[in-house]
C-alpha cells in the first residue's frame, strides 16, 4: 500500500507533497494505492495545531501540570491555551483557559468525590467579569447560573454539556469546491509516485 499526498496549485493541478510538508499546509489531498489501484482519495483539512506539556513529580512521578496550546498552522498566532494542575495523587484538581489575548474565559474546579456535581465552571467575558458558574452533573442536566456584572444571579437554566470550542476557519477556496467521486474508477498517473 502506498499513500501519496498532493496539494493544489493556482491552477487546480496536483502537485505532490511529503507528509512532513502535508501536515503543516491548511490543505492537502491522500492518495492511497494498493496494487498499482487507487483506493481511496481524501480531502483533509487542516487549520491548526496542538502541542502538550507535561510535568511530573520527582518522586511519585505522577502528573503535576498539563498545558496545552491551540496554535495556528503556521504557528504565528495562539488561538487558545489550557492549563491544569494535580494533586498528589494523579487527580486534577482544576482547568483554566484562556483566550488569544491570554484572558481567563473560563475556570473549572473539580469537586471531591461524593459530590452533587462533578465540577464548576466559571464563564468570564472579555473584561474578566464572570458571566456563568455551570455546575456539571455526574448524571443529568448541567446547572447554570447566568450572572450579572455585579456576580449576582440572573436566572438558572438546566442544559446539556456545552462545549467551548476554538472558531472553525474558513477552507481555502480552491478546495472547498472540490468534489471527489469515489465511485469512477481513476487512472493512475506514473510520474507522480515512482514506486509503483
Amino acid at each position: 500500500m502506498v499513500t501519496t499526498f498532493f496539494v493544489l496549485d493556482d491552477n487546480l493541478r496536483l502537485q505532490p507533497v511529503t507528509i512532513e510538508e502535508a501536515i503543516m499546509l491548511p490543505n492537502y489531498i491522500k492518495v492511497v494505492k494498493e496494487m498499482g489501484k487507487i483506493i481511496s482519495i481524501e480531502k483533509k483539512p487542516l487549520v491548526s495545531i496542538f502541542k502538550q506539556e507535561y510535568q511530573y513529580r520527582a518522586l511519585s512521578g505522577e502528573r503535576q501540570f498539563f498545558k496545552k496550546i491551540h496554535y495556528s498552522i503556521d504557528k504565528k498566532s495562539i488561538f487558545s491555551s489550557l492549563f491544569s494542575e494535580y494533586n498528589e495523587n494523579g487527580k486534577v484538581l482544576y482547568y483554566i483557559t484562556r483566550d488569544a489575548k491570554d484572558n481567563v474565559i473560563s475556570k473549572e474546579t473539580i469537586n471531591p468525590e461524593g459530590s452533587k456535581y462533578y465540577s464548576e465552571t466559571t464563564l468570564f467575558n472579555a473584561q474578566g467579569e464572570k458571566t456563568n458558574i455551570i455546575y456539571n452533573a455526574i448524571n443529568g442536566k448541567n446547572k447554570n447560573e447566568h450572572l450579572d456584572q455585579n456576580g449576582n444571579i440572573l436566572e438558572v437554566t438546566y442544559e446539556n454539556d456545552q462545549f467551548i470550542g476554538s472558531p472553525d476557519f474558513e477552507e481555502d477556496e480552491r478546495y472547498q469546491t472540490l468534489k471527489i467521486d469515489s465511485s469512477k474508477k481513476y487512472n493512475i498517473v506514473d510520474n507522480l509516485d515512482p514506486e509503483t
